[in-house]
């Protein structure tokens, strides 16, 4: 079942706001806990420029620079478990912030548990956890980080294309000029979902800077990665 979400600004009866939370909740049940490849991806892009810097890879060095976080401040929408937020945190980012939708699981115990169980106590980096629905902006924490963040993850975050304009628009609000979005998505959606919402950013103003597709299967068989651009 795909649920749908339902705005915080929608004015509905009672009875289907409850249905609709209903949806939401159960839907967030289903996927939230999960750690989808998507992420993954990220986070060993993150982590592999990390350790970069001592053992040096120049084929790889493209790579580095787009998985840069060291000293930047992060945004990662649709969190779920978070692991990306984890690993940039790890990665000295200066300020990393874990959002999912409000209605989300994840928000009441799970990122907070990932992040405090290995996190260094202090961190180097300044962690916190938010509520945030795509396309929303009246909240206190996003009127007050409007164009803050120079790297925005939306990992897997694109099976819901009516929420695509709102995700959209979530990232052009928060970020910074010359700042990054890493758009991170797995095979099973189909390209077709992908390049949708690839319309969606460039209509909003975007510039697409790379598209490339990973094969995980020949990288995790063979240890060798293979990129289509």
């Amino acid at each position: 079942m795909v649920p749908t979400y339902p705005s915080l600004d929608d004015k509905h009866s009672n009875e289907n706001a409850t249905d609709q939370a209903n949806q939401v909740n159960e839907g967030r049940e289903l996927f939230a806990h999960y750690i989808w490849n998507a992420a993954i991806v990220v986070a060993e892009g993150v982590e592999d420029t990390y350790y970069s810097r001592t053992e040096p890879q120049p084929e790889k060095s493209n790579s580095h620079e787009l998985w840069h976080v060291e000293g930047e401040s992060v945004l990662e929408l649709g969190a779920g478990a978070a692991l990306p937020s984890l690993i940039c945190a790890l990665a000295n980012a200066a300020k990393v912030v874990a959002t999912d939708h409000p209605a989300s699981p994840a928000l009441t115990g799970p990122i907070a548990f990932n992040m405090s169980s290995n996190l260094p106590d202090p961190s180097t980096a300044q962690v916190s956890i938010y509520p945030h629905e795509w396309g929303v902006f009246t909240a206190p924490f996003a009127q007050e980080n409007k164009g803050a963040f120079t790297r925005i993850i939306a990992a897997d975050c694109f099976w819901q294309k009516s929420q695509h304009e709102s995700l959209a628009r979530s990232m052009a609000w928060f970020l910074a000029p010359g700042g990054r979005v890493w758009v991170v998505s797995e095979p099973h959606l189909g390209r077709a979902v992908v390049v949708g919402f690839f319309e969606t950013v460039l209509a909003l103003g975007f510039e697409i800077e790379v598209v490339f597709e990973r094969d995980l299967m020949s990288y995790i068989e063979s240890g060798v990665e293979v990129r289509r651009e």
